[in-house]
């Protein structure tokens, strides 16, 4: 798959998933396509650590709970790295 389309995905992800615990096969699948994002980044490698992080705590059943906002909040990081990443990727 390639990075654009994996970016694609996640946000599409990430809009279908309610956030706020881990569900395996979402889980799964966002390892996925950040593997595929991974392997085409040509620079702002600290986005696609901060866009890893906010998953992380997305998926979470309590990490999301020590961000001001909550899952809402979280879920505009992840909207704003993934924007960020699409200038960045092969």
């Amino acid at each position: 798959m390639k990075p654009a389309d994996a970016l694609k995905s996640l946000q599409e992800l990430v809009e279908q998933n309610s956030g706020g615990y881990r569900d395996a096969e979402d889980w799964a699948e966002a390892q996925r396509l950040m593997g595929a994002i991974r392997s085409g980044i040509v620079r702002q490698y600290d986005k696609f650590d901060e866009l890893e992080h906010w998953l992380d705590a997305y998926f979470s059943e309590r990490k999301h709970r020590q961000y001001s906002g909550g899952l809402p909040q979280i879920r505009v990081w992840i909207y704003t790295s993934i924007d960020t990443l699409k200038g960045c990727v092969d």
